[in-house]
């Protein structure tokens, strides 16, 4: 009895652990949509952080002319779309965001080469 009780407690664990971590991955991909909305161009990168949140990734860095350009993105994951959002920051000032399609979170379904069929 024991034993089973040891069994069904794991399992339990186990499907909360994975809800919350289900939730929140959505709950992420909803805030940086909706939060981007609260960007406006001038905005500093640390304005734009604590806006959008800590989890940027660095896409791109140079200097330019004694002008700084930096590149961030937040990857957003919703239904079967996977979006970038990257901002643009010259001298730590936003100066454009656009969101691109990064693709299907999921892998292609593979279709056989030859579907056809033959009556003889």
């Amino acid at each position: 009895m024991l034993m089973n009780n040891k069994i069904l407690y794991s399992l339990f664990i186990s499907v909360f652990v994975f809800t919350l971590v289900s939730c929140g991955a959505y709950r992420n991909s909803y805030s940086v949509s909706n939060n981007v909305k609260k960007v406006e161009l001038g905005m500093t990168k640390e304005e734009v952080v604590s806006i959008m949140g800590e989890s940027y990734t660095p896409v791109g860095v140079e200097l330019e002319n004694e002008i700084k350009k930096e590149v961030i993105g937040y990857r957003s994951i919703n239904d079967s779309n996977d979006y970038l959002y990257m901002f643009y920051f010259s001298n730590n000032k936003l100066t454009s965001w656009k969101r691109e399609w990064v693709g299907s979170p999921y892998p292609p379904h593979k279709v056989p080469e030859n579907t056809t069929t033959e009556s003889k």
